[in-house]
């Protein structure tokens, strides 16, 4: 559930004043019950007559400051905050005006909670750090897992930040990178993101198979391995160059003993007996299936294109400069510094 983000210089809004105190309660209960139901605004009809009376619907529906638009907006008025949202008569309520300038949508939460299942999943962690080592993938710099607080720490960075895409999306990274990246990708924050040690830079360079024919042999060894040596270490030509074929009469290999589900036996290919077990989907217990009838459960290192589960992300809230996503930190171009969900870290 996300947190509900309020103007912190609302107790000075002259439209917080022509309301009233008593309507403004209202309303901000309103956007808890649109922010914990995550419906990015909207609020039933049935749940405002039950938080706010006839007397404050009324002016938060009505009430304005100069051409600006209500605090709560009915159905057929017409609001930039309302052009991404489908919203129908028949389905009536209301909607919180401005409510997603400084709080998140639902597929913005969803894409939230998605990374932070994987940075917490300890099977992916390990995968990733199995695959990139202790390097950072931006610099090659040497991370410490233990180093919470320098440059040289180590974390585990999102390499798309708008969408969870298991371990293909997640990489090694210092802390150092981590923050100069920030919430971008590696091309808009003008880094390059490099192979997995040991990966070679080039999928297409293979190197040369060596010629059996120029290899150099070492000393007493011989190089030709057809000839054979006689007692007296000199060597002889062999009768024939080909080996000698193998006998297509019969089989080496035993055919493999069917193996039955059930409360039958299971067999090696010797006839020696096993442990008997039923082949079933219970833990420690017979069953019915056949233990291949089930689908795999999921698991968040499956996440990605060539998973089991698709891809969380990325939202498709449309968002502006004025009201971006409150998850990402994002460049302010016009102040040149660094801001958090629209306000400066």
């Amino acid at each position: 559930m996300p947190w509900l983000r309020l103007d912190d210089v609302g107790y000075d809004d002259p439209q917080v004043r022509a309301v009233g105190n008593a309507a403004y309660g209202a309303l901000t209960r309103l956007r808890q019950y649109a922010s914990a139901q995550r419906t990015d605004g909207w609020i039933p009809a049935s749940k405002a007559k039950e938080i706010a009376s006839r007397a404050e619907l009324r002016a938060l529906t009505t009430v304005r400051v100069g051409d600006g638009p209500p605090m709560l907006h009915s159905p057929g008025d017409d609001c930039e905050c309302l052009e991404s949202v489908t919203w129908t008569a028949e389905q009536g309520g209301y909607w919180a005006h401005g409510h997603l300038d400084r709080n998140p949508s639902r597929s913005e939460n969803d894409v939230h909670k998605a990374k932070q299942r994987e940075l917490k999943d300890k099977e992916l962690r390990h995968a990733v750090k199995s695959r990139d080592g202790d390097r950072c993938r931006y610099c090659s710099r040497i991370v410490k897992w233990a180093d919470r607080k320098s440059a040289s720490g180590g974390v585990l960075d999102h390499v798309d930040p708008t969408v969870a895409g298991g371990a293909e999306n997640l990489v090694v990274a210092c802390r150092g990178c981590n923050s100069h990246k920030r919430d971008c990708t590696p091309a808009a924050a003008g880094m390059d993101l490099l192979p997995p040690p040991g990966a070679d830079p080039d999928p297409t360079h293979a190197e040369p198979t060596p010629d059996p024919r120029t290899t150099h042999a070492e000393p007493g060894s011989d190089p030709d391995p057809t000839r054979a040596r006689s007692d007296t270490g000199t060597a002889t030509t062999p009768e024939t160059d080909s080996p000698p074929k193998p006998d297509v009469t019969s089989d080496p290999t035993p055919e493999p003993h069917p193996v039955t589900s059930g409360t039958d036996i299971q067999t090696t290919t010797t006839g020696a007996t096993q442990n008997a077990m039923t082949v079933g989907t219970g833990r420690g217990g017979p069953g019915t299936g056949t233990g291949t009838d089930r689908p795999r459960a999921p698991r968040a290192g499956d996440a990605g294109p060539t998973g089991r589960r698709p891809t969380t992300g990325p939202a498709t809230t449309p968002r502006s400069q004025l009201g971006p996503n409150p998850y990402l930190r994002t460049p302010n171009p016009a102040a040149g510094t660094a801001t958090e969900g629209g306000m400066p870290r």
